[in-house]
Formats: structure tokens, C-alpha cells, sequence
């Protein structure tokens, strides 16, 4: 049954986002099964600022009032707008990122809502106008032993612990927060302990399940 009245624009992004919501689902088993779209709270918060600024924009500019009136030429415009603005050359990678998921979203809402939906839309070009950062232009952003030692002589006995989490096994400081006395066991051979977390909602980045890791004694 097709919806009645018309939705914001702004609304159409919130829930074309909303239909390839997959926080906590496997990005590998998403990708695998060709159904892979949002995977982690920190993407769907980015890819939502980035694809309301942009159609916000083509309101105002170009008098848009649904992501079906959208062209290619407006993700050209919008694009060279940023430029002209100074946004850096990575922000703008991302944008077309999050363009793309909008894109992809909006079919599959349309899909699930409309009688007609939408499923030849398309507004953004088959190539990315922006050059993806390579290795050459990014930066080591990991810290040295002695800034580790440094951030740990300037913390509590309870944070050190945290750090240290952090610097021997990896984690992230959203993870290493949120984990509990029962993620540890001891590791087949006696040596030391495995850090396993069976379900990562809100602990692990996307909520991915079963992430494990060990450390020596």
C-alpha cells in the first residue's frame, strides 16, 4: 500500500538509511549474502550528517523536494560546492561514501513502501569524482612506547588498566571500557587469558560477535 501525503526530504534520508541498517549484523557475512549497507553506530551517525547536509543543500539551491528529483548533477554541484568551501579532499571521499549508501537506502526503502518503487534512481556518477586516499597520503597515527608509558604515568591505576588493554591487544577506547570481568578466560594451554566477547553489542565496533583475543602470560 502506498503512503499517503508527502515526506520532508530530510525525512526520506532518515528512513532510506533506517532500511540498510545493519549495526550488529557481520559485514562479512552481509557482503558475502550481496546484503551489506550500515554497519556501525559511528557510520550511520556520519553517513546521516553527510547525506541531510547534502539534500538540505539541493533544497535550497536547487529547490529539491525528494531524493526522486535528484540527479547527477546535483552530487557533481554539491561536490564542487565542498571544494570551494576548503573541505579537505578525505571528508569529501567520505561524502560520496555516504551519498552512495543514500542512494542504495533509498531504493530499498522504496521497495518496502511504495507500489512503484523507485529501483532505477540513480544521482550518483558511476565513478567517484574523488580520489580515495592511499597509503602514501596517510599517516602512522600509532603511539611510541614512550608516549604509551607517558599517557600511563598521567592516569589512574583504573585507567592504566584500560591503556593498557588498549596497547596489547588492540582495542578501541569504547571497547576497552565496556569490557567485563566475564569477556576473559584462561586460553587452552594454561599461559594466559583470551579476551572473548560472544555478543559485542555496544562493546565491539558494529557490535560484531565472537571477536577473540589472546594474551600471554
Amino acid at each position: 500500500m502506498a503512503r499517503r501525503g508527502r515526506t520532508s526530504i530530510v525525512r526520506e534520508v532518515k528512513e532510506s538509511l533506517q532500511a540498510i541498517d545493519k549495526i550488529g549484523e557481520s559485514k562479512r557475512n552481509a557482503k558475502k549474502a550481496g546484503t551489506s549497507g550500515i554497519h556501525s553506530i559511528k557510520q550511520m551517525t556520519n553517513t546521516m550528517s553527510d547525506a541531510q547536509n547534502f539534500v538540505k543543500w539541493c533544497r535550497s539551491e536547487h529547490g529539491v523536494k525528494s531524493i526522486c528529483e535528484l540527479d547527477e548533477r546535483h552530487y557533481v554541484s554539491y561536490l564542487s560546492h565542498l571544494s570551494e568551501k576548503g573541505v579537505s579532499q578525505g571528508h569529501r571521499v567520505n561524502v560520496e561514501t555516504s551519498l552512495r549508501l543514500l542512494e542504495k537506502g533509498f531504493k530499498e526503502r522504496s521497495k518496502r513502501f511504495l507500489d512503484n518503487p523507485f529501483t532505477s534512481i540513480r544521482f550518483c556518477p558511476e565513478r567517484r569524482l574523488e580520489k580515495p586516499l592511499t597509503g602514501s597520503d596517510t599517516k602512522n597515527r600509532s603511539y611510541t612506547e614512550s608516549e604509551v608509558q607517558l599517557i600511563r604515568e598521567n592516569c589512574s591505576e583504573e585507567v592504566t588498566k584500560a591503556v593498557d588493554l588498549m596497547h596489547e591487544l588492540g582495542l578501541r577506547v569504547k571497547e576497552a571500557v565496556n569490557v567485563r570481568v566475564e569477556h576473559f578466560i584462561p586460553n587452552d594451554r594454561g599461559t594466559g587469558w583470551c579476551l572473548t566477547i560472544s555478543n559485542g553489542s555496544g562493546i565491539t565496533k558494529g557490535g560484531v560477535s565472537d571477536n577473540l583475543m589472546c594474551h600471554n602470560t
